[in-house]
């Protein structure tokens, strides 16, 4: 708010630029004043404004500084929370790293909140638990190494035995051995034993659906029926270059005598 006094014929006028209701008493009182003709009168009207004026600003200050007050204490109470939060989270990774059971949607939300722990705190909040914070995130982005090579190794693992029901099977396999065999050598951690592991683990889905064929062709076999067994056998010849192709793109598929 800005006032501007024109002294003419003993009058004071003023101009106002801010109307609120929190203004409203010391604007009314600086009307008044404006109309009052004794000099003497005036000065003692304009004292009293004075201190109406000081009185407003404290207590607008008293307000405000128990505002911020709050806002502290509700900071401080949200960043605790946000702290046990991950640090919970971490604990059941770890538990899951032991019992070799890491799902890839817990390790993609594990790095978002280790990411995004204090970037939404104020900065005298964030300078508050700076050491806390560096010390969480860096037992977290370990924990989170640890977690994903738990992941990739159970995928190699898990690509030996799991059931190959469907093409989507074969494909979703190779792709997270793919995916290992790609984190691995960027890591500089394959060696010898997981190549064999993730050969075997493509070998095993390419050969899944034209095995599933010569399985059932020896059953038919067995009991003599020939036409049954021929059929079979052609339908796996037809699988196994499909199949080999989607896993092994520049290799020449097994050869299947029909």
């Amino acid at each position: 708010m800005f006032f501007k006094g024109l002294h003419k014929k003993e009058e004071i006028v003023i101009f106002s630029s801010d109307r609120d209701e929190n203004l409203e008493e010391i604007y009314d009182y600086i009307k008044n004043i404006s109309k009052i003709e004794n000099k003497t009168k005036a000065l003692e009207e304009v004292e009293k404004l004075v201190q109406l004026i000081i009185d407003k600003h404290t207590e607008y200050t008293e307000i405000q500084d128990n505002d911020k007050k709050n806002d502290t204490e509700y900071e401080l109470e949200n960043a605790k929370q946000d702290i046990n939060l991950l640090i919970n989270i971490l604990k059941d990774l770890e538990r899951h790293i032991e019992e070799k059971n890491v799902e890839d949607y817990e390790i993609d939300n594990i790095e978002n909140r280790i990411g995004e722990l204090d970037i939404y705190w104020s900065k005298n909040i964030q300078k508050l638990f700076y050491d806390e914070v560096k010390e969480l995130k860096d037992y977290g982005n370990n924990l989170l190494r640890k977690a994903i090579i738990e992941f990739h190794l159970n995928n190699i693992n898990n690509s030996l035995t799991d059931s190959i029901p469907s093409i989507s099977s074969v494909e979703r396999i190779i792709r997270t051995l793919t995916e290992a065999e790609e984190f691995f050598i960027k890591n500089n951690m394959i060696n010898d034993d997981l190549q064999n592991k993730i050969r075997k683990g493509k070998e095993r889905s390419a050969w899944s659906r034209a095995r599933k064929k010569l399985n059932e062709a020896e059953v038919a076999e067995a009991g003599q029926n020939i036409k049954k067994t021929e059929k079979l056998r052609a339908e796996a010849k037809v699988l196994i270059k499909q199949d080999w192709k989607l896993v092994f793109p520049n290799e020449e598929p097994p050869n299947i005598i029909v």
